[in-house]
């Protein structure tokens, strides 16, 4: 996915198409109606071709008579989805996936992660990161130091103004293995108990010994902003590639879905425990 279409920009489109076809209206009659809007700037907007100015949304959702809560998010899409953050320029240091994610946590107001085998990128260590790109990813030294830090800038959202609040589940699994050694797990999980003192985040640990969960089909991440659920979306594993879900029904399919992991992994102050435990036992 090129940095030109963002996941947002591409949700703009589909939600502007919505809105439109649920009027029974085709783009001919919008552009009839209005002047600034030709057939073929509703195609483009709708297939997140190019940009559109906040004006120009603007105009159209009046037409369409989308209520205020919806209006206000998609103008803030519009608004932002062009949008230079610090994560520009490593376009070519990182993947497209990475670069997106990056831009949605910086608007997120919350985030939802279930992370089976891996401490989320959020709240890694700079040196458990590195174990991963260079003993995992394969990569250089250079090209995982450049890695490791987009993942240390994207942690900035921990601790912004208005931080989004951060609700993870992570598997055992993810504490037991020693990426990196012994030293860089006893520093992450040190970490990770740092994290839980943090107002905006909550971090349970599911036991190996659970119940079948809709957990143990993979990672996902739910990211929702500050306006309707109808705008969140969904990152999910699947066959070591990754895919973003945006559909309204399917997004809440995975709210529901984690709202089950939750409700399985240890309590909040028993993960606790249970992170403290392993960091004193790690040799």
């Amino acid at each position: 996915m090129a940095f030109q279409q963002t996941v947002r920009r591409i949700q703009l489109g589909r939600e502007l198409r919505r809105l439109r076809e649920g009027r029974d209206l085709l783009p001919e009659d919008v552009a009839k109606a209005l002047p600034a809007w030709s057939v073929y700037k509703i195609s483009r907007a709708e297939n997140a071709k190019g940009a559109v100015t906040t004006e120009a949304v603007r105009e159209l959702l009046d037409f369409l008579e989308v209520d205020d809560d919806l209006k206000a998010g998609l103008l803030d899409i519009a608004k932002n989805a062009s949008k230079q953050g610090w994560w520009v320029s490593y376009t070519g240091v990182v993947n497209d996936q990475t670069v997106n994610l990056a831009s949605l946590e910086a608007e997120a107001s919350a985030v939802k992660t279930y992370q089976p085998c891996f401490i989320p990128g959020l709240f890694q260590t700079p040196d458990y990161s590195r174990a991963i790109f260079t003993e995992l990813g394969g990569f250089s030294e250079e090209e995982a130091e450049a890695k490791v830090e987009v993942r240390m800038a994207r942690q900035s959202v921990l601790t912004r103004p208005k931080p989004p609040e951060i609700w993870a589940v992570i598997h055992e699994a993810a504490l037991s293995v020693k990426g990196g050694g012994a030293d860089v797990m006893r520093a992450q999980m040190e970490r990770l108990i740092q994290l839980t003192r943090f107002p905006n985040v909550n971090i349970q640990i599911m036991p190996s010994d659970c119940a079948l969960n809709p957990g143990m089909n993979g990672a996902l991440t739910i990211l929702g902003f500050p306006y309707r659920p109808a705008l969140d979306v969904v990152l999910v594993a699947a066959q070591q590639t990754e895919l973003w879900i945006e559909d309204r029904e399917s997004v809440g399919e995975f709210h529901t879905t984690f709202q089950k992991i939750t409700a399985e992994a240890l309590p909040l102050d028993k993960s606790l425990a249970f992170i403290t435990e392993k960091r004193d036992t790690i040799k």
